[in-house]
């Protein structure tokens, strides 16, 4: 069924064709993305970033070997993070409505927007030269507690992990982690208060012994990275060779 999944979408996109999330404009039934050429320049891409923590980084110091200060210091427990957009203006609007709406529309989106920049740091490049970085062998969306997902009625992480499995070719571990304790709502919160809040819980239902995969988180947004720091952990402790983030979106430390 998944591998019908992009033909089905062809086939009701043909039906009934989408309009651009941004300026409504109609789209073709070939576009693959709910956004127009003229408005895709406009959302705010997170280039450059630092390649440890996402983090937007000044022009000058774009260079993809360079780091942020604080990850120089106290570098995070996973070897690099990806998130191709700043968590800002329509991002942060699409991100909202995915929580809190059923914004499947905007996750579709955004999951695509993902799947295209995990695309360009993974995959091999077009002249056939190898990309840099190591490739993921394994997804694992960040798991939601279960009230809270019934609540939403699906997992955000999940719904932005699809295209990436799709486009990268890779396995996706819905259940491979679980959450068994409780950080506090996030949203509203300050950056101190959320580093505080680091004991949040997870737990493993893989493990590996002699492969030692790389895995790859997906979340909706990285602000402070306590989740994803303390995800990595979990799956480092499980056998888990190297841990990468796969974000939608990158808040900023300072606005």
């Amino acid at each position: 069924m998944q591998r019908l999944a992009p033909a089905l979408g062809r086939f009701f996109r043909h039906l009934l064709p989408g309009a651009c999330l941004l300026c409504d404009q109609s789209l073709p039934a070939s576009a693959d993305l709910d956004l127009c050429p003229l408005c895709r320049p406009a959302l705010p891409w997170n280039d450059p970033a630092c390649p440890l923590c996402a983090h937007p980084m000044a022009a000058a110091a774009g260079h993809p070997a360079v780091l942020c200060n604080p990850c120089l210091h106290r570098p995070p427990p996973f070897a690099r993070a990806l998130a191709p957009l700043r968590y800002e203006g329509p991002v942060q609007l699409w991100i909202r409505r995915l929580k809190d709406h059923l914004g499947l529309v905007e996750g579709r989106l955004l999951g695509m927007l993902m799947a295209e920049a995990a695309a360009r740091a993974y995959l091999p490049c077009g002249d056939g030269t190898p990309a840099a970085a190591r490739h993921p062998d394994l997804l694992v969306p960040v798991p939601l507690m279960s009230r809270r997902l019934a609540r939403r009625g699906h997992n955000q992480a999940l719904t932005l992990a699809l295209p990436i499995a799709r486009r990268l070719g890779i396995p996706l571990l819905r259940r491979a982690a679980v959450r068994q304790g409780g950080l506090r709502q996030q949203r509203g919160r300050s950056r101190a208060q959320r580093l505080q809040d680091g004991a949040e819980l997870f737990a493993s239902r893989c493990r590996w012994h002699d492969a030692a995969p790389c895995v790859a988180i997906v979340d909706d947004v990285l602000t402070t990275g306590t989740t994803a720091a303390a995800l990595a952990r979990v799956l480092l402790g499980a056998g888990a060779g190297e841990v990468h983030v796969i974000a939608a979106a990158r808040t900023p430390r300072y606005r």
